[in-house]
């Protein structure tokens, strides 16, 4: 839900572009300049429509009444024409004073315009509605200011108007009168004269944003009292504010290339974090922005630039609304479904990146840097080999103490080995667990590593009095306790939900899981019963209960491993019921895994391979009961990718010979249905089956859990 760039009309005037808006029943834009000359522009394809010259000096602004398809424009020239809906002159206002400024109030149906230490009022005649509106030549003066009033704006019953003489000031009628009062009068809002405003709405607050010379963006209550003063990165003189209601920013121009993105409530710059701003950024063709104007009716934001351009953002429903900057490029994603979101990313310089989204601000995210090379001071490694696991009853039968040695001097060797080449390794799987606040991580070197909270300060708080209770630890730690704890007797509603902001608090390295021989590039968490796992772009959805929880790895070295994720020991890997003398005879696939997902309906797992397979077993807790369940066969490439649809009860593959298949009912008809389009919705493949090409290969896939949409 993103601002796209949609349109660029160049050279629009011969002159500077003064005024623009667009005009709805027409489906076209309208510019005007400062010679006087307005002119038409056609809504898709810009294309000039019709030029008109009715007013001798610049045209300061223009503005619609959609309700009965008229416009009004005003000018320096000292006049105010009301235009038809055809696009004449219906009536012209002579008041021999530059006009500098309109505004249309709905609910007293009148037109008011900033004047010179005024505003006026202009009332409909009586029965104009049933016709052409005509306007009341004789007006209400309001003088309330002591300078030119150089914008206006109207919400709900209020007038609000700003002027060079750095006033704000707001107006209001009595109920059932139709004269204005200044009912507050800010004499200095700001340093310099107020050169624009607009305001902003959402479910529980409204603000009025004001911009002025002095280079200060200011956010108002709708009674003119100040709550934020905005500063950074305005350098120049404000020309331009718009607030967008879809992704809920206020947009600031300074006359400058680029634009200001602020979060109204918390009042702060998320630019950076936006894809519009980052967008125009990379553009090498900007100018410098002027004024600044959404349009409601075509969800759009219009610009003009010094350069005498139109530009216009659009509204993209499938566009992205946050962007997060990294140096970096990313190889695996893992998320919180709590709010406020928690993201972990991982790359390929052995640096693992916390993304936490701020509490008063839905797009500005806090960022931490954890590197792998600090398991040598908080992680562990623990490896338990397969001839380990056959032996230890004997070896410990023969000499226990000898065992018990050797196994802690293997240990000790690989937790040095871990530790001095874990820089610069690349992280290409990870997936976040609700239930312990772990997160597990595959690497390019075989090894998994898994991130939780420091288990000491958990201890520590759960053993504490209620005398003993640091209100500050407690807020940070209170997630950890049960809910039956008496310190959390007298805390507020709310609290849990809100706990996930603090609960990677000493986030450390709790186990390094060594087995795999190369890469790591499957994993899946799994516990028998049915709670939904926290997710990532990699690691699948899954599904986990009380009890045990284990983790299902996968990689090039065609071996699937099981892990206990509570005490970080290997449990076993899938092996087959009758051993055999080959080297070989355990290993899961022919070809390398890159890929795993897990059906916790039909209690089975499957992993993806080069050998244009995809293998489906029974879900068990020992590796020779995982038994085959259906080999899937049909993809002409190496199989990249494997989902459960969760809603469509189907296995989802994707593969190098850019194709994605369906699986269901695997006993009759294996292959269902290829498809290659973008967005996949089986609710219409259910009923027209759909046979496309991607052209490429498959990368990535996910399955939407409200819809049963195939993402790529």
């Amino acid at each position: 839900m993103a601002m796209e760039k949609r349109l660029v009309i160049r050279d629009c005037h011969a002159r500077a572009i003064t005024a623009a808006t667009f005009v709805p029943w027409r489906r076209e834009y309208v510019t005007a300049a400062e010679d006087g000359q307005m002119r038409y522009w056609e809504f898709d394809s810009g294309k000039l429509v019709q030029t008109v010259n009715e007013h001798s000096g610049w045209v300061t602004d223009i503005i619609c009444w959609l309700e009965y398809k008229a416009m009004f424009t005003a000018s320096n020239d000292g006049t105010i024409i009301v235009w038809s809906s055809t696009g004449t002159v219906h009536q012209r206002i002579e008041l021999n004073h530059p006009v500098y400024c309109l505004a249309w109030q709905h609910r007293r149906s009148q037109l008011i315009a900033g004047m010179s230490g005024s505003i006026r009022a202009y009332d409909l005649k009586e029965g104009s509605l049933t016709g052409a509106p005509y306007l009341e030549r004789k007006a209400q003066v309001i003088k309330s200011h002591i300078d030119i009033v150089k914008c206006l704006l109207c919400v709900d019953a209020r007038v609000y108007s700003g002027g060079y003489d750095q006033r704000l000031v707001v107006h209001e009628a009595a109920p059932g009168e139709r004269e204005l009062v200044a009912t507050n009068i800010v004499k200095s809002a700001h340093d310099a004269g107020i050169n624009c405003i607009t305001y902003a709405r959402d479910t529980e607050n409204t603000w009025i944003i004001t911009g002025a010379f002095d280079h200060v963006v200011k956010i108002w209550s709708p009674e003119c009292k100040l709550i934020h003063r905005i500063t950074d990165q305005l350098y120049s003189v404000i020309t331009g504010l718009c607030y967008v209601p879809r992704n809920k920013t206020i947009w600031v121009s300074s006359s400058s290339e680029l634009i200001l993105i602020i979060e109204p409530k918390s009042g702060e710059n998320v630019s950076e974090f936006v894809s519009t701003y980052r967008e125009l950024a990379r553009d090498k063709d900007r100018q410098t922005l002027m004024a600044l104007k959404y349009i409601v009716e075509a969800n759009e934001v219009v610009a003009t630039t010094k350069r005498r351009q139109l530009v216009i953002w659009k509204h993209e429903q499938t566009a992205a609304t946050i962007t997060l900057p990294s140096k970096k490029p990313f190889e695996c994603l893992a998320y919180t479904s709590k709010s406020p979101i928690l993201i972990f990313s991982g790359g390929t310089d052995g640096y693992l990146i916390k993304w936490e989204q701020q509490q008063l601000n839905n797009f500005a995210y806090s960022q931490e840097v954890f590197s792998l090379s600090d398991t040598r001071v908080s992680g562990r490694s623990d490896v338990l080999d397969e001839e380990e696991t056959d032996s230890s009853t004997e070896s410990e039968g023969e000499d226990g103490s000898g065992s018990t040695v050797e196994r802690q001097r293997k240990r000790k060797q690989s937790c040095q080995s871990v530790t001095k080449q874990t820089t610069g390794v690349t992280m290409l799987r990870s997936v976040y667990v609700e239930s312990q606040d772990d997160l597990v991580v595959g690497c390019e070197d075989g090894t998994i590593y898994i991130w939780g909270y420091d288990e000491e300060a958990k201890r520590a708080l759960q053993e504490m009095s209620i005398s003993e209770v640091d209100q500050t630890l407690l807020k940070k730690y209170g997630s950890l306790l049960p809910s039956t704890s008496d310190l959390l007797a007298d805390e507020p509603h709310g609290t849990k939900e809100d706990s996930v902001t603090n609960r990677v608090a000493g986030f450390v390295c709790k186990h390094v899981l060594q087995h795999h021989s190369s890469s790591v590039t499957g994993l899946v968490v799994v516990e028998p019963n049915g709670h939904k796992c926290g997710g990532g772009s990699d690691s699948k959805h899954v599904r986990w209960a009380e009890g045990k929880i284990y983790l299902l790895s996968g990689g090039w070295d065609r071996n699937v491993c099981l892990w206990d994720i509570q005490t970080g020991k290997l449990v076993d890997k899938v092996r087959y019921q009758q051993k055999t003398p080959d080297k070989d005879g355990d290993l899961a696939s022919d070809g390398v895994i890159t890929d795993m997902a897990y059906s916790p309906e039909r209690n089975e797992f499957a992993y993806s391979s080069t050998d244009r397979l995809v293998y489906i077993r029974k879900f068990a807790e020992t590796g020779s009961e995982m038994k085959m369940a259906a080999v899937l066969q049909g993809h002409e490439g190496d199989v990249t990718q494997v989902e459960w649809n969760d809603l469509r009860q189907c296995w989802v593959t994707g593969s190098e010979d850019g194709t994605i298949r369906l699986w269901v009912n695997l006993s009759i008809n294996p292959c269902w249905c290829t498809c290659g389009s973008r967005f996949l919705d089986f609710r219409l493949l259910m009923v027209c089956l759909a046979w496309l090409s991607l052209q490429l290969g498959v990368l990535s896939l996910l399955c939407a859990l409200t819809n049963g949409m195939v993402v790529l």
